[in-house]
Order: C-alpha cells, then sequence, then structure tokens
C-alpha cells in the first residue's frame, strides 16, 4: 500500500502575500543534496518535475528514485550535451567504463568508444556538440568548461604566489596530480560544492 501525500502549502511570512518567491543562490553552483531534496520535496513515481540540467547528477538521482516524468532544461547547450552523453553511457558502458570516462577522464576510451558505440544514441544536438568537443573534455574534464577555465586561472595564480610545492606535497600524499588537488582547493567557494557534501 503506497502512502499518499496531500501537498501542503509554503509557510507565509508575517506581512507578505502569496506571490511566488524567486531565491537567488549565494553560490555560483548549483549543487543541491538529493536526498534532502526528495525527503522535503516528497517526490513520487507520479510526479514531473522541470530541473536544471547542470551536470546532469540531479537528474539521474531523480531517475533512481523512479520520478514519472523530467524535464531538465538549461541555457547552457553544454550541459544538456553532457546528460545526453551521461545517459548514453548508462545504457551501453560498464560501471568502470563509465568510471573510466568521468572521473578519469580517459580520453583513449573516449575515443574508441564514441563514433561506434555512444554517437548513435545521442540526439544531433547532442552529437554536434561531442564531435566538436569531446577530445577536449576527456583530456581532462576537471578543467572542462568555464569551471576548468576558472580552475586553471587559480592553478597559474597559485603557482606565481609560490603555492605549487605545497599542492606537490598534498598530491603525492593522495596518489594524485597537483593539478587536480589545486583547483578544487583554490575554486572553493567559488566553484565548488560546500565541504559538508
Amino acid at each position: 500500500m503506497r502512502a499518499t501525500h496531500t501537498p501542503r502549502a509554503p509557510p507565509r511570512l508575517a506581512g507578505t502575500d502569496d506571490r511566488p518567491r524567486v531565491i537567488l543562490p549565494a553560490d555560483n553552483v548549483a549543487w543541491e543534496d538529493p536526498r534532502i531534496d526528495q525527503h522535503l520535496l516528497r517526490m513520487g513515481a507520479e510526479d514531473t518535475l522541470l530541473v536544471l540540467t547542470t551536470g546532469g547528477c540531479n537528474v539521474l538521482d531523480r531517475l533512481i528514485d523512479g520520478t514519472k516524468h523530467i524535464v531538465a532544461a538549461d541555457l547552457n547547450a553544454a550541459q544538456n550535451a553532457l546528460l545526453e552523453l551521461k545517459l548514453a553511457c548508462l545504457r551501453v558502458l560498464t560501471y568502470e567504463q563509465f568510471f573510466q570516462l568521468f572521473a578519469q577522464s580517459n580520453r583513449r576510451l573516449f575515443d574508441s568508444l564514441y563514433a561506434p558505440t555512444l554517437r548513435p544514441l545521442l540526439s544531433e544536438a547532442a552529437a554536434g556538440y561531442w564531435d566538436a568537443n569531446g577530445k577536449a573534455f576527456f583530456d581532462n574534464v576537471l578543467y572542462a568548461g568555464a569551471s576548468g577555465k576558472l580552475a586553471r586561472a587559480l592553478v597559474g595564480l597559485s603557482t606565481l604566489a609560490g603555492l605549487g610545492p605545497m599542492f606537490r606535497a598534498l598530491a603525492t600524499q593522495h596518489g594524485q596530480s597537483a593539478s587536480s588537488l589545486a583547483a578544487p582547493q583554490l575554486g572553493s567557494p567559488l566553484g565548488s560544492a560546500p565541504a559538508r557534501q
């Protein structure tokens, strides 16, 4: 037996009317905790959602929850193409292959899989985007897009400021490249999630 949920009206603030409000983000990155969203919004299998595409993570989380219909929209066509590519990858790749592409920027794997396996699953717009940008994106996912440009600039500034040895020491400690540590460290709070996430 499925419990039914009757949506409650949002709380009304004293001295205000019932017009919808626009809440401006305090961070430049859309980063929600999907577990909290699920709990607070009580989304179910019969719900239709409109979400910002961003990197596609929230859409994928809602799919796991079994949401009936999801409309993902973003003014940045690259974000929509990224979500399409992730969905195509989830259809045909193993977990290890997916991890190699998106966590380890395995460009050789992308080159071998894109044209024969992934491209046929994409819309014309997404295929056009990946035809033009796939190789650069998978050279290093961390440095792709606008956030990547910010990360590169911050790494350059950190080198000029003499912080290179600190990042190399941290990288050696964690078995990573210095640049892979520098960008998230320097980008916060401009380009990363809050530490608690």
